[in-house]
């Protein structure tokens, strides 16, 4: 039953980093954790969070490409004696374990390097004014012949 299990639940996933992108700042954001979680960023250590709010800064560890990200929750022992009667440490509710809730990255760009980018965009902005054409100005033509009437039915 897994209401009782007690082992550490492994959670994994992957950011892509476009190649020549650089992160300014980069911090994981784990929603809600039960009770403590050790990440690790390209099989590196980042930290261990145990209290709110539960973020790391990885920075130094992305690279550009993929980045594989491991979160290992470790939760609270008390699980295991639910619904024993007797004994220390026994407990009559279950206790919240693993991880709730989004994970986040969130990622800052230095401001030169956004700079950049904008000042790319404004000039193919500028490019794509200079190639575009006014339409010319279509005129109407009028027939020579006089209007016909409608006739009423």
């Amino acid at each position: 039953m897994l209401q009782t299990v007690v082992a550490d639940g492994i959670y994994k996933t992957s950011y892509e980093l476009p190649v020549g992108e650089k992160a300014d700042k980069a911090v994981l954001k784990l929603n809600n954790v039960y009770t403590a979680a050790s990440v690790k960023v390209n099989g590196k250590d980042a930290g261990n969070v145990m209290y709110a709010p539960y973020e790391l800064d990885i920075t130094s560890l992305l690279t550009e490409g993929t980045n594989d990200i491991e979160i290992t929750v470790t939760p609270r022992k008390m699980n295991r004696y639910y619904n024993i009667t007797d004994g220390q440490y026994s407990s009559k509710e279950l206790i919240d374990t693993g991880m709730e809730g989004p994970v986040v990255l969130g990622i800052t760009k230095s401001l030169t390097q956004a700079g950049k980018e904008l000042a790319d965009a404004n000039a193919k902005l500028e490019a794509a004014k200079k190639n575009w054409k006014k339409p010319k100005k279509i005129r109407r033509q009028h027939s020579q012949q006089p209007r016909r009437k409608l006739r009423r039915l």
